[in-house]
């Protein structure tokens, strides 16, 4: 089965409080951790003005965006061109829930943001909505083996399974690749 790994930075921790997302990151790969023709996708959202003042400074403090004026750039486009980007990429690489498997670190999450953010379109999509939380292999990895977690973050987790932490891990997708080596590290170890 093939594995999706999601990641989203927002501006806020609420959707029903007006927190959207910033910056959206997928990685599609053939399910093994050697795939080296993996696919990727990376949408960076221009919220409003009204919707940055909305934002939680503690969200921006951790994504890095401090300014309305980082959205300016080529790189960020409207919610509706996001949207239409994102709806484009999952059909031509027929992303659906008999296919693929959902992997992320605190899927729940970003999975309520992905639906507040796309609306009907992820549903008709037939989107994978059971997700796989990296946390919670984590956990079975302390669990079942005995490794020292010293705590469930990513940076956490990366460093108790001896996985090299690579990019900024709160931009999206570097939280995605982080998601990515830190789920088939944790496979492995339950595997020993």
């Amino acid at each position: 089965m093939r594995t999706l790994f999601v990641d989203i930075e927002t501006t806020g921790l609420a959707p029903e409080k007006g927190h959207v997302p910033l910056s959206l990151a997928f990685i599609l790969d053939n399910g093994s951790e050697d795939d080296t023709e993996r696919k990727s996708l990376l949408v960076n959202v221009r919220p409003t003005a009204d919707e940055f003042a909305k934002a939680d400074p503690g969200a921006l403090d951790v994504n890095g965006f401090k300014s309305y004026d980082a959205f300016n750039g080529d790189d960020w486009v409207d919610p509706s061109e996001a949207k239409r980007a994102i709806v484009e990429w999952l059909l031509q690489h027929d992303v659906n829930s008999e296919s693929v498997k959902y992997v992320g670190q605190n899927p729940t999450f970003d999975l309520r943001f992905l639906e507040s953010f796309m609306g009907a379109e992820l549903h008709w999509l037939d989107f994978p909505f059971v997700p796989t939380d990296v946390i919670d292999i984590a956990k079975r990895v302390a669990s079942e083996k005995g490794v020292k977690f010293q705590n469930f973050k990513g940076w956490g987790i990366a460093r108790a399974l001896g996985v090299e932490e690579e990019g900024k891990l709160h931009l999206a997708m570097g939280g995605a690749e982080a998601a990515r080596r830190n789920y088939y590290a944790a496979m492995r170890k339950l595997a020993e």
